[in-house]
């Protein structure tokens, strides 16, 4: 029997801040280092997105300014609801 293609190995990283960010660059870097076909997504700033991160969505979108900004975040009516749910 044939054997199927090796899969790029893959890893998710998320990161919501710029000390965050520049560690992950950092680890992405070493994991290129020792595997250059793997692929790393999540969400990340300009370190990881300058080693090639696959950008779910960039950290703004989840940004919030104080608790006002916190809550509207929370919402549940920024969330998809269930089938079902009340």
């Amino acid at each position: 029997m044939a054997e199927l293609p090796a899969k790029p190995h893959s890893v998710m990283l998320v990161c919501g801040e710029p000390s965050g960010d520049q560690l992950g660059g950092e680890l992405m870097a070493g994991l290129k280092a020792l595997e250059p076909s793997i692929v790393i997504t999540g969400v990340g700033g300009a370190a990881m997105a300058a080693h090639c991160l696959q950008m779910l969505f960039p950290p703004s979108a989840t940004a919030a300014d104080g608790a006002r900004g916190a809550r509207s975040l929370a919402s549940p009516c920024s969330y998809p609801r269930r089938a079902g749910a009340r």
